[in-house]
């Protein structure tokens, strides 16, 4: 378990600033379900690298992260997530509006997970990274799981555009 003292250093940055910084800290799902509940639209960044909150955590997230409405870059490499919360990642990255590189490396994911994301790329406004290295998947999966990703990061994406989305947002998401 994370210690309880830092913990609340980087919950507190977290709630004043536009980083989540939780690296390398083994979360509760008590320190996970405070850190969900205090992630706001400023959120920018959100580094939970070895954090093992696995597919629970993954659960979790995928509730809360769609709200945060300015997070960009999003690190969930190294949390033991499995094809299950590769799904629920896939499911939740289209709803999250800014979100332009996400990590997932080093997790339990194989090919089903990894085409799962593949697929959900195109309906990702922004995305314009998944990493996924260090899955221990076969060669060969992991050759069609990369080359379905860089395909459809390279595809040109419809999405459609919201009235509340900035002028400079709207002009990218006509370009993607």
């Amino acid at each position: 378990m994370a210690d309880e003292t830092k913990f609340r250093a980087q919950l507190a940055a977290m709630v004043e600033g536009t980083e989540a910084i939780f690296k390398y800290q083994r979360l509760s799902p008590e320190q996970l379900d405070r850190v969900c509940a205090a992630l706001h639209p400023k959120v920018q960044r959100l580094h939970l690298h070895s954090c093992h909150v696995g597919d629970a955590g993954a659960r979790k997230l995928a509730d809360v992260l769609p709200r945060c409405t300015s997070l960009t870059w999003a690190c969930i490499a190294k949390n033991k997530l499995t094809d299950e919360g590769a799904h629920v990642m896939a499911e939740c990255l289209p709803r999250c509006p800014a979100l332009e590189w996400v990590c997932l490396s080093s997790n339990h994911i194989t090919e089903n997970g990894g085409m799962a994301l593949a697929r959900c790329i195109a309906k990702c406004a922004h995305l314009q990274k998944l990493v996924l290295y260090d899955q221990g998947m076969r060669p060969k999966a992991k050759a069609a799981v990369k080359e379905a990703v860089n395909a459809a990061l390279l595809a040109p994406r419809h999405v459609p555009v919201r009235a509340a989305e900035s002028p400079h947002r709207a002009k990218r998401a006509r370009r993607a």
